[in-house]
């Protein structure tokens, strides 16, 4: 494969860092947000359809963007797919992340949506309801932990030859 020069490189690489940024920071934003939901002035439906909007539109895209660009790195630079440990690391919670949030995160996201906007601040007392709020919760910080220690990763690259 053709390799980029050193200024694609850079490029490729502000971009990644770039919606690899949006990606932390939105779920980080999400989370600040599924916090304020135990404050019982703040509308229920409205909190919940903020977190869904900036999942939907901000973070599912920065995550496409930011695996895209990691396949683009892989494909076009030294680095490979597999050839370090670290960048293994990457690719499985990347991929696993994006998976769990496609079909766990996103669906229990829009339940919440869905039930709070049934039944209003009323829903924080449905069992369904305080079940997909807790679950989201609770997997949010366990996936943003684990994009966070892959940005601190992708610094440190541990176990790399010098």
């Amino acid at each position: 494969m053709k390799q980029l020069s050193a200024r694609g490189q850079r490029w490729l690489k502000g971009f990644h860092i770039l919606f690899a940024a949006l990606w932390v920071s939105c779920g980080f934003i999400m989370l600040l947000l599924k916090i304020c939901i135990h404050n019982s002035r703040i509308d229920l439906y409205t909190v919940n359809y903020c977190i869904h909007f900036i999942d939907m539109q901000i973070l599912v895209p920065a995550a496409i963007l930011c695996l895209l660009s990691g396949i683009a790195y892989g494909a076009f630079t030294r680095w490979g797919f597999f050839r370090h440990g670290w960048i293994i690391f990457k690719w499985i919670v990347t991929v696993g992340v994006i998976l769990f949030g496609t079909f766990y995160l996103g669906p229990w996201s829009a339940h919440l949506v869905e039930i709070s906007l049934n039944q209003g601040n009323q829903a924080i007392n449905n069992p369904q309801y305080q079940l997909y709020a807790n679950l989201n919760l609770y997997a949010g910080i366990v996936t943003n932990g684990l994009l966070i220690a892959t940005v601190f990763v992708s610094v440190f690259k541990p176990h790399r030859k010098n």
